[in-house]
């Protein structure tokens, strides 16, 4: 799973985890729609009504690096000359506290007309938005009987601009493309609603369709088509498309996408690119009853798992009492639909809610409300925005100040959209006119804001050891010890193989085979005959179900999906060492393979392998180490020392000159960034904060093996290590003394949430 950064290596380094913590600092609120010299958003246009930064949506990247919003306001770039009644697309970098316009051709020239609904991909690369200017792109047709609006896409790092609602010639639409658009994490795929009648042959139905752009091949494909891929017969809308561009949803009145479609209410529906096919999602439990009312999508998890969306209907689960639009999550593998939209007691809102955002995982749902009980002393009566936690049960409000005071906005007649959660759920983007959520909010408009939420919640990290003649044990809650099997394996991991938010303990038995044990309860379940002596967990497709991914010798990789069926082989050769890391942070795990070959990676499960580095490591591992977008590849590179690739970029650099005989990374401090923790030999174990030397010394002596994880998940991550004739021991929250968690000599540690 994407909180844990598995490593394995078959040198000194173990199978295990590092825990990428984020910081243990307070939450905090922030307004990001102000100008790169902090200045906060004005219309200086002369009448009586001022537009200000008020926006119809705002989206965050996954590492909450990136803001996209629309606004009015005219000083938030110089020049903005283009009139304070013309919304305009801004980014706000976070990090390099600037702000620039997205609404521009590739030469720069800002747009004429209003653009609205951005979106931004996972890796904060590409923009999505739609506008009427005729002016950002050449050929636009510039005198339309009536202004229609098209879908652009903003290259932030080439600084290029193109339109995406074309057909396969590249010509434009004959009608409008005014509503939100979705793209994948990659910025490949754009999914978008138009009117148009000629981006696909045989477009006769007179309704908004939705289609898919994809980007690299010139391709665009409809959507909202069902199974026999036969046009609906009613209006499709509101896009959201899964990272990987598969799988796109989408909100529809039409009665003949799937058979038996007869409640005469706007449902949601899932289309499957790869296989061509449409299924409803909005539906109730257990018997999957139609819903007696309408339904909108606005999210669908990476891998297309989970599908968010409002529904009025009141038969989606029991005790829906309200009479008020509610907040669903559809589960498609599990066959389960949830309300969110409720209380930490499990209370359902007194008003309605909709506009859900998912994190990667789809663990925490963001959206917005009118109800006053979903927490306490909710008193402003007004639009809220929530996070819902699905693993703990517990809703938060957000758009609150960073003392937590609650908005004292005027009342709004409309939901806004709900709000941009990043891919770990830690940081989430809102909008709001409320004056007392940052100090010096006078500008009387709405603004936008970004929730920083603190350190997100992790589930219990637990030890999984291999203690030879001793057995197989769990250290569970950082305090007890509990044997899971009697004999000794020949390596162990953990992952969330069905998607239950709880580890599974993985372990390879010589002469019997792979083995998993489910949800911290019963025997292990034998996953294959062979017994891999290289193996990890990681969510490749990124549907929150982790793959198990093992190296069969002489057979090659393969890879076990969706916690199902038969492995699948992933390359030919057998590896030296493997690893796993989100390079691109678009939500999927990349997989990293050390062959004698040199170093490749195959990112977000799809081939082909590229290589990163000629020569091949003695040791790898990935981790957030500057605490920017994705995870580095770090790795031990004989003669060349300890060497790091940033930011999925293709210079590498050194971090240490010797050679290192294992290595790994986590967040020791709680400030956001990895640090990384090298088994230096003869010099001992050292420690390099904060992506900076100097290298500290934490131990005299090498270790047999060493690992991280935040054991009593306080944000700051524990290294654990053995050492001959000692033991195992463990060095807490950054700070001496080492411990002694057992002084049986180990074989094997991995790291997991298994309750």
């Amino acid at each position: 799973m994407l909180t844990s950064l598995r490593t394995l290596h078959c040198g000194m380094l173990v199978l295990g985890a590092a825990l990428v913590a984020s910081p243990a600092s307070a939450a905090s609120t922030e307004r990001v729609s102000v100008t790169s010299a902090e200045q906060q958003a004005t219309n200086n246009t002369p009448g009586p009504v001022a537009f200000g930064s008020y926006s119809t949506f705002r989206a965050i990247s996954a590492d909450g690096r990136f803001v996209v919003f629309g606004s009015y306001a005219t000083n938030l770039v110089t020049p903005d000359a283009n009139g304070g009644e013309v919304a305009d697309t801004f980014v706000r970098d976070r990090l390099l506290g600037t702000t620039r316009r997205v609404n521009v051709s590739t030469a720069g020239v800002q747009g004429t007309l209003d653009g609205s609904w951005p979106l931004i991909s996972a890796n904060g690369r590409f923009v999505v938005f739609n506008s009427y200017s005729k002016n950002l792109v050449p050929g636009d047709d510039p005198t339309p009987i009536v202004q229609e609006a098209d879908v652009f896409l903003r290259d932030l790092q080439a600084g290029t601009t193109e339109r995406v609602s074309v057909n396969i010639a590249g010509v434009e639409g004959d009608n409008d493309s005014q509503h939100p658009a979705s793209i994948s994490a990659d910025g490949r795929y754009v999914a978008f609603p138009s009117y148009s009648t000629d981006l696909v042959n045989g477009d006769s139905n007179g309704k908004i369709d939705v289609f898919v752009r994809d980007r690299t091949a010139g391709t665009t494909e409809r959507v909202s088509v069902n199974s026999a891929e036969v046009q609906g017969n009613g209006h499709s809308d509101i896009a959201a498309i899964s990272p990987d561009g598969r799988f796109v949803a989408f909100s529809s009145s039409a009665t003949d996408l799937v058979a038996n479609d007869t409640n005469g209410k706007a449902d949601v529906f899932v289309r499957d690119r790869l296989n061509g096919t449409t299924v409803r999602v909005s539906l109730s439990l257990p018997a999957g009853t139609q819903p007696n009312g309408d339904s909108i999508v606005t999210a669908i998890s990476a891998g297309g798992r989970l599908v968010a969306f409002s529904s009025h209907a009141t038969n989606l689960v029991a005790n829906d009492t309200n009479g008020k639009a509610d907040v669903f999550i559809r589960d498609r593998v599990g066959g389960t639909t949830e309300r969110v939209s409720v209380s930490s007691s499990e209370g359902e809102g007194d008003g309605d809610s909709a506009n859900p955002s998912l994190s990667a995982d789809g663990r925490l749902v963001s959206f917005s409300s009118y109800a006053t009980n979903l927490v306490p002393n909710d008193t402003n009566n007004f639009i809220d925005v929530f996070v819902r936690d699905r693993l703990t049960g517990t809703t938060e409000r957000v758009n609150v100040s960073s003392a937590g005071v609650q908005a004292n906005h005027p009342p709004s007649v409309y939901i806004p959209p709900g709000a941009g959660i990043s891919a770990n759920g830690r940081f989430v983007a809102f909008t709001s006119d409320g004056t007392n959520l940052v100090p010096n909010d006078n500008n009387g408009l709405d603004d936008i804001f970004v929730r920083d939420r603190g350190r997100v919640q992790e589930r219990n990290n637990d030890l999984l050891i291999d203690f030879a003649a001793n057995g197989l044990h769990q250290r569970m809650n950082n305090a007890t010890w509990v044997k899971v099997h009697n004999s000794s394996p020949l390596g162990v991991a953990s992952g969330d193989l069905d998607g239950s938010f709880k580890d599974e303990a993985i372990a390879s038995f010589a002469g019997l085979g792979l083995f998993a044990r489910y949800n911290n309860a019963g025997v292990f379940k034998k996953l294959h005959n062979t017994a891999a002596t290289r193996f990890l967990a990681a969510d490749l497709d990124g549907d929150g179900r982790d793959e198990i991914v093992a190296d069969f010798g002489a057979s090659g990789i393969f890879a076990r999906y969706n916690n199902a069926g038969a492995f699948v082989r992933l390359h030919s050769s057998t590896s030296q060492g493997l690893a796993v890391g989100d390079l691109d942070a678009n939500g999927s795990d990349d997989l990293l393979l050390d062959l004698s070959t040199g170093l490749w990676v195959s990112r977000n499960n799809v081939n082909p392998w590229v290589r990163l580095h000629a020569t091949s490591p003695t040791v790898i591992a990935t981790g957030n180490l500057d605490g920017k977008g994705g995870d580095e590849v770090i790795g031990v590179f004989p003669g060349l020392g300890v060497l790091a690739r940033y930011n999925d970029a293709g210079v590498w650099v050194k971090l240490h000159g010797s050679t290192a005989q294992g290595l790994v990374a986590g967040d020791f401090d709680g400030d956001g960034k990895d640090d990384l923790v090298v088994d230096l030999g003869a010099s001992g174990l050292s420690v390099r904060y904060n992506n900076a030397a100097p290298w500290v010394r934490r131990h005299a002596s090498n270790p047999i093996r060493i690992l991280t994880t935040d054991l009593d998940n306080n944000g700051k991550a524990e290294v654990i290590a053995s050492f001959t004739g000692t033991g195992l021991w463990v060095r807490r929250n950054n700070a001496d003394p080492w411990v002694q968690l057992r002084s049986w000599a180990e074989q094997g540690v991995a790291a997991g949430g298994f309750d």
